[in-house]
């Protein structure tokens, strides 16, 4: 992974690198390109348009964490979201493109 050796910290605390967050987080919520594409068609469905791919669900995601991070930019926790759907979105988007 592209940031698998920057360490987050979060209210003084060592919570590890971004890989093994997105591990943790993969563990709890099962894949994230799968998710995403679910998460996509929902959306879609709601929207009344066709199915939203899902490396742009992952861009959608940062602009999320942007828009919170001009509240509060020293929150940890949102810089490491949006790394990891930067990295997730480039994982989705660069599937089959090779």
């Amino acid at each position: 992974m592209l940031f698998s050796k920057i360490k987050m910290k979060s209210f003084g605390r060592q919570k590890g690198s971004l890989k093994e967050i997105l591990d943790s987080r993969q563990a709890e919520y099962g894949d994230a390109g799968k998710n995403f594409t679910k998460i996509g068609v929902i959306w879609g469905e709601l929207l009344g348009i066709p199915p939203i791919p899902g490396y742009q669900i992952a861009l959608l995601m940062d602009v999320l964490k942007t828009v919170r991070l001009f509240a509060n930019g020293t929150h940890a926790d949102s810089w490491f979201d949006k790394q990891g759907y930067t990295e997730h979105g480039q994982a989705i988007a660069m599937e089959g493109s090779e």
